[in-house]
């Protein structure tokens, strides 16, 4: 699945951006950076979901190691609630923590761009 399909299956009303590939990766590079993450591992992302979910991923375990920290920060940067990780992980009990956290984080900045570039286009 794509970031487009992503969006389409999570924003019903979404009519489609042509550059909502690069919005996305640009928003997902900010939130990381700001947080004090790596972000060296986003330009190399496809716009495949699972492959950016296995980087997240990849990301999130490395700095689980050095600091629970940076975690928080980056979950309060990116908005996502400790009650939505954990209704995510009654609903999903087969995946860890990491797995629900990438999935969020994708869905979250998804949304960003998505919100973002809708009232963007509402203003003019």
């Amino acid at each position: 699945m794509d970031i487009s399909s992503l969006a389409k299956s999570e924003f019903p009303a979404f009519k489609g951006l042509n550059n909502l590939y690069e919005l996305f990766i640009l928003q997902l590079t900010k939130d990381f950076n700001s947080a004090n993450f790596d972000t060296s591992f986003v330009s190399k992302l496809k716009a495949d979901i699972q492959e950016i979910q296995f980087a997240i991923i990849e990301q999130l375990e490395r700095e689980e190691i050095n600091s629970k920290f940076k975690l928080s920060n980056l979950l309060y940067r990116i908005d996502i609630s400790e009650l939505q990780i954990n209704k995510l992980c009654k609903e999903k009990p087969d995946k860890n923590l990491n797995e629900i956290l990438s999935e969020l984080i994708i869905k979250r900045v998804l949304q960003k761009v998505v919100f973002k570039e809708f009232y963007k286009a509402k203003a003019k």
